[in-house]
Protein backbone atom coordinates (compact mmCIF):
# COMPACT_ATOMS: atom_id res chain seq x y z
CA UNK A 1 0.00 0.00 0.00
CA UNK A 2 1.42 3.43 -0.91
CA UNK A 3 1.11 5.80 2.27
CA UNK A 4 0.99 9.68 1.63
CA UNK A 5 2.99 9.79 4.32
CA UNK A 6 5.02 8.04 6.47
CA UNK A 7 6.31 9.38 10.17
CA UNK A 8 9.71 7.35 11.99
CA UNK A 9 10.64 8.40 15.44
CA UNK A 10 14.01 7.30 16.55
CA UNK A 11 15.48 6.73 19.89
CA UNK A 12 18.11 4.63 21.65
CA UNK A 13 19.11 3.36 25.19
CA UNK A 14 22.31 2.38 26.40
CA UNK A 15 25.55 4.70 25.89
CA UNK A 16 28.35 4.41 22.94
CA UNK A 17 31.21 3.34 25.47
CA UNK A 18 33.37 0.24 24.95
CA UNK A 19 36.33 0.51 27.34
CA UNK A 20 35.00 1.97 30.51
CA UNK A 21 33.62 -0.22 33.11
CA UNK A 22 30.36 1.77 33.86
CA UNK A 23 29.42 1.51 30.06
CA UNK A 24 25.99 -0.15 28.99
CA UNK A 25 26.88 -3.85 27.84
CA UNK A 26 24.05 -3.27 24.86
CA UNK A 27 22.72 -0.41 22.89
CA UNK A 28 19.08 -0.62 22.03
CA UNK A 29 18.08 1.24 18.84
CA UNK A 30 13.98 1.42 18.51
CA UNK A 31 11.92 3.51 15.53
CA UNK A 32 8.20 4.41 15.66
CA UNK A 33 6.43 4.10 13.01
CA UNK A 34 3.15 5.91 12.49
CA UNK A 35 0.64 7.38 9.63
CA UNK A 36 -1.16 9.22 12.07
CA UNK A 37 1.13 10.83 14.99
CA UNK A 38 -1.48 13.40 16.09
CA UNK A 39 -3.66 10.84 17.41
CA UNK A 40 -0.85 9.38 19.51
CA UNK A 41 0.19 13.15 20.74
CA UNK A 42 -3.75 13.66 22.02
CA UNK A 43 -3.66 10.10 23.40
CA UNK A 44 -0.80 10.69 25.00
CA UNK A 45 -1.49 14.29 26.25
CA UNK A 46 -4.65 12.88 27.88
CA UNK A 47 -2.75 9.91 29.66
CA UNK A 48 -0.49 12.95 31.38
CA UNK A 49 -3.61 14.77 31.98
CA UNK A 50 -5.36 11.66 33.75
CA UNK A 51 -1.92 10.74 35.83
CA UNK A 52 -1.98 14.63 37.17
CA UNK A 53 -5.52 14.31 38.25
CA UNK A 54 -5.79 11.14 39.68
CA UNK A 55 -2.52 10.78 40.48
CA UNK A 56 -1.33 14.05 41.57
CA UNK A 57 1.93 13.63 39.28
CA UNK A 58 2.67 16.63 37.43
CA UNK A 59 4.73 14.92 34.56
CA UNK A 60 6.57 17.54 32.05
CA UNK A 61 7.37 14.41 30.11
CA UNK A 62 7.62 10.76 30.06
CA UNK A 63 10.73 9.18 30.29
CA UNK A 64 11.30 5.65 30.78
CA UNK A 65 14.75 5.86 32.62
CA UNK A 66 13.56 8.04 35.15
CA UNK A 67 9.15 7.73 35.30
CA UNK A 68 7.96 5.09 38.47
CA UNK A 69 6.59 2.18 38.14
CA UNK A 70 2.97 3.26 37.85
CA UNK A 71 3.83 5.92 35.16
CA UNK A 72 5.60 3.01 33.05
CA UNK A 73 3.26 0.72 33.32
CA UNK A 74 0.20 3.31 32.61
CA UNK A 75 2.23 4.62 29.90
CA UNK A 76 2.89 1.45 28.49
CA UNK A 77 -0.34 0.09 28.42
CA UNK A 78 -1.17 3.04 26.41
CA UNK A 79 1.11 2.04 23.87
CA UNK A 80 0.11 -1.50 23.44
CA UNK A 81 -3.70 0.37 22.37
CA UNK A 82 -2.03 2.87 19.90
CA UNK A 83 -1.97 2.01 15.73
CA UNK A 84 1.98 1.76 15.44
CA UNK A 85 4.37 -0.35 14.58
CA UNK A 86 8.22 -0.59 16.20
CA UNK A 87 11.76 -1.98 15.05
CA UNK A 88 14.51 -2.89 16.73
CA UNK A 89 18.09 -2.81 16.51
CA UNK A 90 19.86 -4.74 19.57
CA UNK A 91 23.61 -5.03 20.09
CA UNK A 92 25.76 -6.88 22.16
CA UNK A 93 28.62 -4.34 21.84
CA UNK A 94 31.24 -7.20 22.55
CA UNK A 95 30.38 -8.30 19.07
CA UNK A 96 30.64 -4.29 17.21
CA UNK A 97 33.87 -4.17 15.19
CA UNK A 98 37.04 -2.49 16.41
CA UNK A 99 36.69 0.28 13.52
CA UNK A 100 33.34 0.94 15.00
CA UNK A 101 34.43 0.77 18.42
CA UNK A 102 36.95 3.87 18.00
CA UNK A 103 34.46 5.70 15.75
CA UNK A 104 31.17 6.07 18.12
CA UNK A 105 29.82 8.89 16.03
CA UNK A 106 29.95 6.44 13.31
CA UNK A 107 28.31 3.57 15.08
CA UNK A 108 25.46 5.45 15.75
CA UNK A 109 25.13 6.40 12.34
CA UNK A 110 25.33 2.42 10.86
CA UNK A 111 23.50 1.26 12.98
CA UNK A 112 20.35 3.77 13.21
CA UNK A 113 20.31 4.77 9.69
CA UNK A 114 20.87 1.31 8.04
CA UNK A 115 18.63 -0.64 9.80
CA UNK A 116 15.55 1.95 10.11
CA UNK A 117 16.12 3.34 5.95
CA UNK A 118 16.39 -0.62 4.99
CA UNK A 119 13.20 -1.76 6.91
CA UNK A 120 10.93 1.20 5.67
CA UNK A 121 12.18 0.84 2.13
CA UNK A 122 12.13 -2.92 1.82
CA UNK A 123 8.10 -2.91 3.46
CA UNK A 124 6.47 0.47 2.67
CA UNK A 125 5.79 2.17 -1.10
CA UNK A 126 6.29 6.19 0.18
CA UNK A 127 5.38 9.37 -1.14
CA UNK A 128 6.68 11.24 1.80
CA UNK A 129 8.70 10.72 5.27
CA UNK A 130 9.82 11.87 8.01
CA UNK A 131 12.21 10.77 10.22
CA UNK A 132 12.09 12.40 13.97
CA UNK A 133 15.22 12.02 16.07
CA UNK A 134 15.75 14.00 20.06
CA UNK A 135 18.09 17.04 19.54
CA UNK A 136 21.05 15.34 20.77
CA UNK A 137 23.86 15.80 18.30
CA UNK A 138 26.06 18.74 17.57
CA UNK A 139 25.97 20.87 15.18
CA UNK A 140 28.23 18.49 12.82
CA UNK A 141 27.38 15.63 14.20
CA UNK A 142 23.82 16.35 12.89
CA UNK A 143 24.96 17.44 9.49
CA UNK A 144 26.69 14.34 8.79
CA UNK A 145 23.98 12.28 9.88
CA UNK A 146 21.40 14.08 8.35
CA UNK A 147 23.32 13.77 4.80
CA UNK A 148 24.05 9.87 5.68
CA UNK A 149 20.29 9.08 5.68
CA UNK A 150 19.52 10.72 2.61
CA UNK A 151 22.27 9.17 0.91
CA UNK A 152 21.14 6.04 2.48
CA UNK A 153 17.87 6.13 1.55
CA UNK A 154 18.39 7.58 -2.17
CA UNK A 155 20.47 4.42 -2.56
CA UNK A 156 18.40 2.00 -1.07
CA UNK A 157 14.89 3.53 -2.84
CA UNK A 158 16.51 4.48 -6.39
CA UNK A 159 19.31 2.16 -7.14
CA UNK A 160 18.30 -1.27 -5.50
CA UNK A 161 14.47 -1.12 -5.64
CA UNK A 162 13.81 0.95 -8.50
CA UNK A 163 11.31 3.44 -6.53
CA UNK A 164 10.56 6.84 -6.86
CA UNK A 165 12.66 8.88 -3.96
CA UNK A 166 9.71 10.49 -1.60
CA UNK A 167 9.78 13.97 -0.05
CA UNK A 168 12.47 13.33 2.78
CA UNK A 169 12.56 15.73 6.23
CA UNK A 170 15.03 14.43 8.98
CA UNK A 171 13.90 16.49 12.08
CA UNK A 172 15.51 16.89 15.21
CA UNK A 173 12.93 18.15 17.75
CA UNK A 174 13.24 18.40 21.33
CA UNK A 175 11.54 15.53 22.94
CA UNK A 176 9.66 17.44 25.80
CA UNK A 177 7.78 18.72 23.17
CA UNK A 178 6.90 15.83 21.05
CA UNK A 179 4.76 12.73 22.29
CA UNK A 180 5.79 10.20 20.05
CA UNK A 181 9.74 10.72 21.14
CA UNK A 182 8.73 10.20 24.50
CA UNK A 183 7.25 6.75 23.01
CA UNK A 184 10.41 6.10 20.95
CA UNK A 185 12.30 6.13 24.04
CA UNK A 186 9.76 3.92 26.26
CA UNK A 187 10.06 1.26 23.28
CA UNK A 188 13.96 1.47 23.40
CA UNK A 189 14.14 1.58 27.33
CA UNK A 190 11.71 -1.35 28.06
CA UNK A 191 14.24 -3.29 25.14
CA UNK A 192 17.18 -2.17 27.11
CA UNK A 193 15.53 -3.08 30.34
CA UNK A 194 15.61 -6.37 28.95
CA UNK A 195 18.48 -7.03 27.20
CA UNK A 196 20.89 -5.31 29.66
CA UNK A 197 19.26 -6.07 32.94
CA UNK A 198 16.56 -9.09 32.36
CA UNK A 199 13.84 -7.03 33.27
CA UNK A 200 11.45 -8.88 30.71
CA UNK A 201 8.05 -7.62 31.89
CA UNK A 202 8.20 -4.30 30.49
CA UNK A 203 9.12 -5.04 27.05
CA UNK A 204 5.95 -7.93 27.51
CA UNK A 205 3.27 -4.93 27.77
CA UNK A 206 4.75 -3.87 23.91
CA UNK A 207 6.17 -6.67 22.30
CA UNK A 208 3.03 -7.48 19.45
CA UNK A 209 3.28 -4.20 17.90
CA UNK A 210 7.09 -5.17 17.23
CA UNK A 211 7.56 -5.81 13.27
CA UNK A 212 11.45 -5.85 12.75
CA UNK A 213 14.08 -7.26 15.05
CA UNK A 214 17.64 -7.32 14.53
CA UNK A 215 20.57 -7.83 16.54
CA UNK A 216 24.46 -8.37 16.84
CA UNK A 217 25.69 -10.46 19.24
CA UNK A 218 24.46 -12.74 21.46
CA UNK A 219 20.86 -10.97 22.02
CA UNK A 220 17.76 -13.39 21.43
CA UNK A 221 14.41 -12.12 20.89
Amino acid sequence: MRLAKLNVFIDESGDLGFDSTKSSRTFIVAYVITADPERTRIDIKRLRKKLRQKRKLNIEEFKFARDSEVVRVNVLKEISRQNLEVGYFAAEKTAVKEDLRKRPDRFYNYVVVDNVVTNIVRNYDLKEVDFILDRSMSKDSLKHFNDYLERKLSWRQVVEFGKEMPKVRILHNDSRNDQCLQLADYFAGAAFAYFERGERKYFSYIEKKVRFKSSWGKISW
